[in-house]
This record gives structure tokens, C-alpha cells and sequence, in this order.
């Protein structure tokens, strides 16, 4: 069984911002990366006004590196970009696929005649 620290709210945090466009990384490829962050970070996503663009704010605690910090945005920065290039490879292959599965499923005797 896992157990999951509870959060000292008296312990000071700092900020960390990374500001991402959205013409670059699609919403959806960033929200994947807050959530496969979210197990260790508290973030808050917010999208700016003009919609191009999206701050994400991580909050860590004051004891983090300058080192850390800026390990942390960068391995962020990496798996969104990550998240964007897997959305776009799954968009090209995505007829290959769909002739390989409709393949499969003509070799079988899944519907009787």
C-alpha cells in the first residue's frame, strides 16, 4: 500500500512559472504533462486572455535548488513537447493503423456467416 505524505501548509513554497505556446504545444499534449507531473508538484494551468498561450504555475518548496527548479521546468518543457510529437504521430498513422486492425479482424471468424 502507497501512503501519501499530507501537504505542511506552513511550509513556505516558491512559485515556478513556464509559459508555453499553444501554437506549439496543443492544450491537450500540456494537460497530459500537468497530470503526469501531478503526482509529485502542485500546478495551477491557466490559458492567458488571448488564448495563445498558457502559463503553468508549479508551486515547490522553498528548500528546491535554483539547480532543481530549473531541472524541473526543463523536464516539463521536455515531456510536453514529448506529449505534442506522440499526438502528432498518432494523427499520421493513424490510416496505417486502422489497415492493419481492419487486417486483422478480416483474417478472423469473429462474425459467423
Amino acid at each position: 500500500m502507497r501512503r501519501i505524505k499530507a501537504l505542511d501548509v506552513t511550509e513556505a513554497f516558491d512559485e515556478l512559472l513556464t509559459e508555453i505556446n499553444l501554437r506549439v504545444i496543443s492544450l491537450e499534449a500540456l494537460k497530459k504533462s500537468c497530470y503526469r507531473f501531478s503526482d509529485s508538484y502542485y500546478y495551477n494551468l491557466s490559458i492567458t486572455d488571448s488564448g495563445k498561450t498558457a502559463n503553468v504555475i508549479f508551486r515547490v518548496p522553498e528548500s528546491f535548488s535554483d539547480h532543481d527548479k530549473q531541472e524541473l521546468l526543463q523536464r516539463f518543457n521536455r515531456d510536453a513537447l514529448d506529449q505534442e510529437l506522440r499526438e502528432v504521430v498518432f494523427q499520421k498513422t493513424e490510416t496505417v493503423r486502422n489497415l492493419i486492425l481492419m487486417n486483422a479482424f478480416a483474417n478472423t471468424d469473429l462474425v459467423e456467416e
